[in-house]
Parts: C-alpha cells; sequence; structure tokens
C-alpha cells in the first residue's frame, strides 16, 4: 500500500492526501474522506506534547471541496457545511486511518504529518479542533461567507 492510497473501512474510505502550498504560501498537510458520492478534503497537523518531541494529531478542518482549498478564508466558498451523521462519519473514518497507520510496522512508510523516529512517536490521541467542521442548519447545506 501506498502512503497515499485510499485505505478502505467499514463504513467508508479515507486517505492522506499529501502536502500542498496554501494560498497564503504556508504548508498544509491534507487528507480526504469519502463521505456518499462525494470526496471532502481537510487540513491535518501534529500538535507536539510537552516534551517537545512526542506529538498527538490534530484535525484543523475538514470539509472542503478540493484539496487545494484547504486552509482557504471564508469557508463558506470552498467548502461545504456536514450533517450531524456526516460529522460522525467523518470523525470515525478520520480516527480509523490514523489508527490505521500508527499500527503498520515502522519499516513500512508514512504520511509525513504521521512520521516518527527514535525520538519522536505518535502519543495515540486525535483531537478535533473547536470548528473544525461547518455544521449544516435546518435553512440551507453551504456555509456563508
Amino acid at each position: 500500500m501506498g502512503v497515499h492510497d485510499w485505505v478502505t473501512f467499514k463504513q467508508g474510505r479515507a486517505r492522506f492526501a499529501g502536502g500542498i502550498r496554501g494560498w497564503d504560501e504556508v504548508g498544509h498537510e491534507t487528507f480526504a474522506v469519502e463521505l456518499g458520492d462525494r470526496v471532502l478534503y481537510g487540513e491535518i497537523k501534529t500538535s507536539f506534547l510537552p516534551d517537545g518531541n512526542n506529538f498527538n494529531i490534530e484535525i484543523v478542518s475538514f470539509g472542503y471541496f478540493s484539496q487545494g482549498d484547504v486552509a482557504m478564508p471564508r469557508p463558506g466558498r470552498t467548502s461545504t457545511r456536514l450533517s450531524p451523521d456526516d460529522m460522525v462519519l467523518a470523525r470515525s473514518l478520520i480516527s480509523e486511518l490514523v489508527s490505521h497507520v500508527s499500527q503498520e510496522d515502522d519499516s513500512v512508510e508514512k504520511p509525513f504529518v504521521m512520521s516518527s523516529d527514535s525520538e519522536s512517536r505518535f502519543a495515540g490521541n486525535v483531537h478535533f479542533a473547536d470548528h473544525w467542521v461547518l455544521e449544516a442548519s435546518d435553512r440551507d447545506d453551504r456555509a456563508t461567507p
């Protein structure tokens, strides 16, 4: 399996999608989740522990229509709102993806965001940032600027 290949789980598919240079000229690590008939992208990053070496994973944002849109301001133009059910499914698939990759043998190439060495290891937690996804309201299915 390649580092950016789709991983199939019981409820759907997810993958690490690699790094991009965002609109802000800063690097962003991305992932993708298949929800029904659409693929949505998000930003993922390492969150170092106080020891400065070991890390957890933080989901910064999710719901972008294309990988190149990740981290764009004004998310209503570049991302979608998710229903509560889709939010639960996305959260589950993202957590499963991180868990799956973390359990692979150290000889298997891992996505940059999950890379470890003899002094730095994934501590096992996935944190979802506040407002990591836009939630659908009863009045619309798209974010507003």
